[in-house]
């Protein structure tokens, strides 16, 4: 048990310390990048951010996630090349979509207008054939490599904010060097790709028409049901940028943006570790425990949560001013209305979806990334309905994923009742 145990745990570690390792790069370089940068940039590349992150989902029909499941290679080949050429084929269209909805749109107008149509192109392509090659190395268990390209990136990315916007800057910098360090990563996963395919497959990378209707008779669920999914998830996260930026000022969404980066990035960290331990303690916990361990873990990460958050929220605004400058005290006012979201973020998302994974009730999760997706959508139909200030439209999104966090958590206690009330019934008809 413990053999088996040991290689997981040390896998997971090192994709996180990766991980982890960018994001603190990233953090560190904020007060510097603060300094150099406007809120206006960041706003610009807030719509870059959100526009890619949309883009990229439809790239391969996430159908690469199948990557992992057939247990022969060249199985896995086939859905390989389908996902690369799909990747290829819908980048070819992207500059008519995105000069499309940008009629209709701030954040695709903000792109068009400054130029950045090639540039999100290019960057969408190289992301979706490395997104693709990532799951293909976490077939072929390259922890390591992935984990090491990912520090790479955000080396590359931070040098080229500082160097460029310090030396030559433009608002475009935050944009251009993104897309050059992912250029860079592509490069180099394509190198270690060509390494284990001549190691591995030993055969020419063909394709075959016929391969690819086997590929999405069998895997047709992907494009349905999981692409469908984290549309509503990503459109959820990035939804301030993508319909309030129609709405509110550049200078606003760069706040938002610049604030709600610095924190969500330790926050996204310590929420993924806790989530990581809590679901395989949970798993592995008799049924009868399992809505104590549950209601026990919320309460603890809210005790831990709450003195630290109320502090923060008392101390923001001369906080940001010396770290990050005095141009962004304005931000403090985002973080404080975020904060309450974030406290109940904080406390109950590391048991989010614990209780439907056990029961094996997988359809659970694409039903409430629905349920985010339009409790976000009505919080910010609401706010601009009722033309809201920049602030209370933020307090209203937030308070609609804070009710969407507290109804999910509500929603898995029903269910360890349920089971644990199974349970107690079964004994009864035992004895």
């Amino acid at each position: 048990m413990n053999k088996t145990k040991h290689p997981f745990i040390k896998n997971v570690l090192t994709l996180m310390s990766g991980t982890a390792f960018a994001q603190l790069l990233s953090i560190l370089a904020s007060p510097l990048l603060s300094r150099i940068f406007t809120p206006e940039d960041f706003a610009l590349q807030a719509s870059f951010v959100s526009v890619t992150s949309l883009c990229l989902v439809f790239c391969s029909g996430k159908i690469e996630q199948a990557i992992l499941l057939p247990e022969q290679n060249e199985d896995a080949n086939d859905i390989l090349r389908l996902s690369l050429w799909l990747c290829i084929i819908i980048c070819c269209l992207l500059p008519f979509f995105i000069k499309i909805t940008s009629l209709f749109n701030t954040a695709f107008e903000d792109l068009v207008n400054n130029k950045l149509i090639i540039l999100t192109t290019i960057f969408i392509l190289c992301s979706g054939i490395c997104e693709i090659l990532r799951v293909y190395f976490l077939r072929h268990k390259q922890f390591k490599a992935m984990s090491s390209r990912t520090v790479v990136s955000s080396i590359i990315t931070v040098s080229l904010n500082l160097l460029c916007g310090y030396l030559m800057y433009s608002k475009k910098v935050l944009i251009t060097s993104t897309t050059v360090a992912q250029i860079v990563v592509l490069f180099l996963f394509i190198i270690l790709f060509i390494k284990i395919y001549k190691k591995i497959e030993n055969c020419k990378f063909n394709f075959k028409l016929s391969n690819v209707k086997n590929v999405l008779k069998q895997y047709w669920q992907f494009p349905v049901f999981i692409m469908p999914g984290q549309v509503f998830n990503v459109f959820t996260t990035h939804i301030p940028v993508l319909l309030l930026s129609s709405y509110y000022s550049a200078t606003e969404i760069g706040y938002y943006a610049f604030i709600n980066k610095v924190i969500n990035v330790p926050f996204s960290v310590i929420i993924g570790s806790l989530t990581q331990v809590f679901l395989q303690k949970f798993i592995n916990t008799s049924k009868e425990q399992r809505l104590p361990l549950y209601l026990k873990t919320s309460f603890i990460l809210f005790g831990i949560i709450i003195i630290p958050a109320v502090i923060c929220v008392i101390i923001a605004p001369p906080l940001i001013r010396i770290i990050f400058g005095s141009i962004w005290e304005p931000s403090a006012t985002i973080a404080r209305v975020l904060a309450p979201m974030l406290v109940i973020r904080f406390a109950l998302t590391p048991m989010e979806g614990a209780a439907a994974t056990a029961q094996k009730k997988l359809w659970v999760s694409f039903s409430m990334q629905l349920l985010r997706f339009v409790s976000v959508l009505i919080a910010v139909i609401v706010s601009i309905k009722l033309r809201f200030s920049f602030d209370l439209a933020i307090f209203t999104y937030s308070m609609g994923l804070a009710l969407f966090y507290f109804a999910y958590y509500l929603w898995e206690i029903i269910l360890l009742k349920k089971e644990k009330s199974q349970i107690v019934d079964k004994e009864i008809t035992l004895e």
